[in-house]
């Protein structure tokens, strides 16, 4: 009877796990401070399972020019909660030519890549910001 009770924690430990990562999977995570009124859009993009639709939905987003500094924070962790790619790097570039992006929101996105396999994706969005080559490589280091 003691192995089979070791075997269900066992069994129930796993399914939890796995229950844990599928809700979690992505999640963005949403930035202390006050909420801004585009949180709530932001947020929904998380139940669109279909990725070009996702991504359809944070451009759109990420156009608009009122963003506050936490929706951006924000959109920057919606973007990349489901990996890398040109349609992330498209995402990230109309945040970037936005009126409204800061240099902070600048600063994140670039700390951010440092995490990420440097492609051609991620070199587009570095080069935009850096608009310099050569900073750009230094980045990579």
């Amino acid at each position: 009877m003691q192995r089979i009770s070791g075997e269900w924690k066992r069994i129930v430990l796993g399914c939890v796990i796995v229950l844990a990562c599928v809700s979690l999977a992505g999640c963005a995570v949403h930035p202390r401070g006050p909420h801004g009124p585009r949180c709530d859009e932001i947020e929904a993009t998380a139940t669109i399972r279909q990725p070009t639709e996702r991504m359809k939905v944070l451009r759109r987003i990420a156009a608009f020019e009122d963003l506050t500094q936490h929706e951006q924070i924000y959109m920057v962790n919606a973007i990349l909660s489901w990996g890398f790619g040109d349609d992330k790097a498209d995402a990230f570039m109309i945040l970037i030519d936005n009126p409204c992006c800061t240099a902070e929101t600048q600063s994140y996105i670039l700390e951010k890549l440092k995490y990420y396999d440097l492609g051609r994706a991620e070199a587009r969005v570095i080069h935009r910001l850096l608009d310099d080559e050569e900073q750009a490589e230094d980045v990579r280091k």
